[in-house]
């Protein structure tokens, strides 16, 4: 195993099977790690949902909770921590379901040793970090589907010949400067709403995107403009996020777009009436 602290949550209210455990650990010299033991899943999720563990050792069996129910509950609170069921004997068809509702190992008391519990728990927490890996790989291909296909959208049945003769060249041609600036205060938007995710408020946001919408509006910018900048300003804020903060941001940037598309609805209605630049032009 590596040198780090391995901090293991045991669930078990068998107070002999929790020396067990402890007298297994010890003996495969398994020293550098700290173990934490309930006896009821209630107290479980207490700390599971105030501290980090790497692993949990689970007994379906407990006061409060019994079966695959237990498995559930524990999985639902924490996904990010990989769990070990520890269970009497039982078939390959429960086997099967335990590894189903997300357990990563099952192990059966009465044949537990030091090698197989320490082997356990240190393939669970790797198997456990790849599959993470993985699912943000799958969802960041997913996310960059999306954003080709919102680019693609921007650009379909528009020519340049067409943009030159209705007046309709997006602002990034016309003028990168200017469309850098407008994704740089798109970048700023997406951080307010982390905020406000994150501690409830951010004042100031709406008002913002209100103006950056009318400030679009005043450059006769169509959807285009505004599907490109959302592309761009994606990307960006996504560059050197944590995955973790990933999700986060594809939501809350997608949300802006919406919210920015119908303040920018509002303006040309207001101020320009139905007949603008970027309406529907033959092709030429």
């Amino acid at each position: 195993m590596s040198g780090s602290l391995r901090k293991i949550l045991l669930v078990e209210d068998n107070p002999g099977d929790v020396r067990l455990l402890q007298d297994i650990l010890i003996g495969a010299q398994f020293n550098a790690y700290a173990m934490e033991d309930v006896a009821e899943l209630e107290a479980a999720s207490t700390l599971l949902s105030n501290q980090t563990f790497d692993v949990v050792l689970l007994d379906l069996g407990l006061p409060d909770s019994n079966g695959i129910a237990t498995l559930n509950e524990v999985v639902a609170l924490a996904p990010s921590i990989p769990v070990v069921v520890l269970t009497g004997d039982m078939s390959d068809d429960q086997a099967i379901e335990l590894i189903r509702a997300g357990a990563q190992d099952y192990l059966t008391k009465g044949q537990l040793t030091s090698p197989l519990l320490r082997r356990a728990i240190e393939y669970s927490i790797e198997r456990h970090r790849l599959n993470a890996n993985l699912s943000d790989a799958r969802r960041e291909a997913e996310r960059e589907r999306e954003l080709q296909s919102l680019e693609r959208f921007s650009l379909e049945r528009r020519t340049r010949a067409t943009a030159e003769s209705f007046g309709v060249r997006s602002i990034r041609e016309t003028d990168q400067g200017v469309f850098d600036l407008l994704v740089e205060d798109y970048i700023s938007f997406i951080d307010g709403a982390l905020e406000r995710r994150m501690h409830g408020e951010a004042p100031s946001l709406e008002s913002r995107v209100r103006a950056f919408a009318q400030r679009m509006g005043s450059l006769r910018a169509s959807p285009r403009d505004l599907t490109e900048i959302y592309v761009a300003a994606h990307r960006l804020a996504m560059k050197n996020a944590h995955p973790a903060k990933r999700d986060a941001i594809g939501m809350e940037s997608q949300l802006l777009l919406i919210e920015t598309m119908g303040y920018l609805a509002l303006y040309y209605r207001a101020f320009v009436g139905p007949a603008v630049a970027w309406g529907p032009a033959k092709e030429v």
